[in-house]
């Protein structure tokens, strides 16, 4: 099979641009408007990539990660998680399994989905307006909780009453920091401080919340639009 010219040029190109990065990895050229280097390849003359024997100084990142390692940490192992949930439904498929236990497969994931994006948003709101060490406590946490979901949904292999276990306490953590980091950053008051220090007395009444609302809409529902 003959490979198209221009992709090779693409694979080529993104080579010497990853052996240039990796030169260069965690440092930025001192002089980097017109370097004299003793040879420039044409990806750097393209780019305006400097050369290794351009003068170098390190350059500190604008933000210390050590301040926010715990909030990182949660976003790495709930990296872990999702790509590990993602693979249940095509294994479960290739393994040959049957349409139940597929289609639990694929909630596993599609329910980790759907809460990972409001998921991250308020630990890294919490993270940046309030408390990266809590935010980092409450998204391990979170994960704690996210993980109770497969073994429960395989076991029980249908939503139910089980499920509730890991997937309540998930909604009432994300709406905490989140809720938490509005109320500081625009209204000056303290979540945290209003639920007497705690944060799990903070959860429960966002839990609490969260039920009402989901109350309200039922009832909505149930007036307008049931059958």
């Amino acid at each position: 099979m003959r490979v198209p010219f221009p992709l090779l040029a693409l694979l080529a190109a993104t080579t010497t641009l990853l052996g240039e990065a990796d030169a260069y990895h965690g440092q930025i050229p001192a002089t980097c408007l017109r370097p004299q280097p003793l040879c420039r390849s044409p990806l750097a003359e393209l780019v305006s990539l400097p050369q290794r024997s351009s003068p170098i100084a390190v350059i500190a990142p604008p933000i210390d990660p050590v301040v926010f390692k715990w909030p990182i940490m949660v976003t790495g192992a709930w990296l872990v998680m999702y790509y590990n949930y993602m693979t249940l439904g095509p294994t479960a498929g290739i393994a040959g399994s049957d349409e139940g236990h597929k289609l639990c497969c694929d909630r596993i994931f599609g329910n980790l989905h759907e809460q990972s994006v409001p998921f991250l948003v308020t630990t890294w709101l919490h993270a940046v307006f309030v408390s990266p060490v809590d935010a980092g406590i409450l998204g391990a946490s979170w994960l704690m909780f996210r993980a109770l979901y497969a073994p429960l949904r395989i076991m029980g292999n249908m939503p139910g009453g089980k499920l509730s276990l890991s997937t309540l306490p998930g909604y009432a953590l994300i709406i905490y920091m989140g809720l938490s980091a509005v109320l500081l950053a625009c209204f000056g008051f303290d979540l945290r401080a209003a639920a007497f220090g705690s944060h799990i007395l903070g959860i429960i009444a966002c839990f609490l919340a969260f039920f009402a609302n989901f109350s309200i809409v039922l009832n909505i529902q149930k007036r307008f639009f049931s059958k």
